[in-house]
């Protein structure tokens, strides 16, 4: 036989028998892991039966699966190389041939060829499969079979903290479709009115407020009433937007009345418009925008046509008296 032949079988027979080592390996590790994963389930099941955990089925299978997959790794991280398969067969009467001649290998003197000549007789009367027995571990299987059941059992059992944790999660979940409600609804809101930036800042840290308080609302009522809060306080704000911009437009009217004994020079005829014109521009309401925009065409025309302020002002009558009416 030649030497390449003897180091092929050689080495067969240690892959073999490493294959054999891996195989018992991941059986041991996978079926303690199986037990200790189903022990975390039952317990996470039995912990729902008095405290409202929701999903503590999905969670307890997750946390087995887990630890299965890390009894895996450990198994795998635990698998012998080449080198200690080899070693463990010297354990089982083979006496140090197969190390050395796994160490002689490629290597064709004559005592090399002596060991392995040897070495290839040797394993051909071992039994692997009986020198590394499979152990079933009863023990770890019966325990694994008491798991199952007790994991079935807790699941299936009815309790008021499963029936509490089912009611919360229902909550959760409608609190989730009213943010997305409410979010639209003031997206519409922010749409219909033109505000400045200081009042959307204030619209926004109304609108964080009330979706904080409508996610931790803990029946269907708090629900109701934290909508009912935050449209309430928006529409405040947007009524108090509103009457601010109506009393900037009176003030101005009647700052333009208690000027009517005299005449205003040109130049606090400009800086008027300047003021009409920013507070149009600021109106949210377009009612207040029409009628500030009156107001800027009666300073266009009194600058255009130069008449005094009393001919100007018998025109803003009209204004002022639709402000009240806005009122």
């Amino acid at each position: 036989m030649q030497d390449k032949e003897k180091d092929r079988l050689i080495l067969q027979f240690i892959k073999k028998v490493k294959n054999r080592l891996q195989s018992i390996s991941m059986w041991k590790y996978m079926l303690m892991s199986a037990v200790t994963g189903l022990v975390i389930w039952a317990l996470i099941n039995a912990v729902a039966l008095i405290f409202p955990v929701y999903g503590a089925v999905f969670y307890g299978a997750i946390a087995c699966m887990l630890v299965l997959v890390a009894g895996a790794i450990v198994a795998v991280l635990h698998f012998p190389t080449k080198k200690q398969a080899a070693l463990a067969a010297d354990s089982k009467g083979l006496k140090e041939r197969v190390t050395t001649a796994y160490e002689l290998m490629g290597r064709e003197d004559i005592f090399s060829r002596i060991q392995k000549d040897d070495t290839v007789k040797a394993i051909k009367g071992f039994d692997i499969k009986k020198s590394f027995p499979f152990v079933w571990r009863w023990k770890w299987i019966l325990a694994a079979f008491m798991c199952v059941i007790v994991v079935f059992v807790t699941a299936m059992i009815d309790t008021d903290a499963k029936r509490e944790a089912v009611r919360r999660h229902e909550i959760k979940e409608k609190a989730k479709e009213k943010k997305e409600e409410l979010v639209e609804k003031f997206e519409d809101i922010m749409e219909e009115n033109e505000l400045t930036l200081e009042q959307t800042e204030e619209m926004k840290e109304l609108l964080e407020a009330a979706l904080k308080e409508l996610m931790k609302a803990e029946s269907e009522l708090g629900l109701e009433k934290a909508e009912e809060r935050l449209l309430t306080k928006l529409d405040q704000k947007l009524t108090e937007s509103y009457q601010e911009q109506m009393e900037a437009l009176q003030n101005m009217m009647a700052s333009m009345e208690n000027m009517q004994q005299g005449q205003l020079s040109k130049e606090e005829m400009e800086e008027l418009l300047k003021e009409l014109e920013k507070m149009s521009e600021q109106m949210s309401s377009e009612e207040l925008k029409e009628l500030a925009d009156v107001l800027v065409k009666l300073v266009h025309k009194a600058l255009a046509e130069g008449h005094d302020l009393p001919v100007r002002l018998a025109l803003g009558i009209k204004v002022g008296a639709a402000l009240a009416a806005a009122h």
